[in-house]
């Protein structure tokens, strides 16, 4: 994966990417290496990145760890960090469905709702 098209962040062994643009935000999902157990996050009812967490392993990841996720994602976002609070949509890679607009993207099950 070409890392200089997105942010990139460790949370605890996991690797996360976060997209630049709604170019990288859909070539983030549409990578052949990202796998359906993956995790999604996205700021909930707002233009914004979205970001992926790598689970590799098929792992439950824990409420610290998506916490941690939706922090980084607005403290290093300009807009998003002027909104408080914010609200964040997780679900797996598997619920997320392509629309025909490039970065726009339809959510089939929320699997979690955090509050930032």
């Amino acid at each position: 994966m070409d890392n200089s098209e997105y942010f990139t962040y460790k949370i605890d062994e996991y690797d996360y990417y976060v997209g630049k643009n709604q170019h990288s935000n859909h070539n983030l999902i549409t990578s052949s290496e990202r796998n359906e157990e993956d995790y999604w996050i996205h700021a909930s009812n707002i233009s914004s990145p979205h970001g992926i967490i790598v689970n590799s392993n098929n792992e439950k990841l824990s409420l610290k760890q998506l916490k941690k996720a939706c922090i980084l994602m607005k403290v290093n976002n300009n807009k998003l960090k002027k909104i408080n609070p914010l609200c964040f949509d997780i679900t797996k890679l598997k619920h997320v469905i392509l629309t025909d607009t490039e970065g726009l993207v339809h959510i089939e099950k929320v699997i979690k709702n955090i509050r930032i």
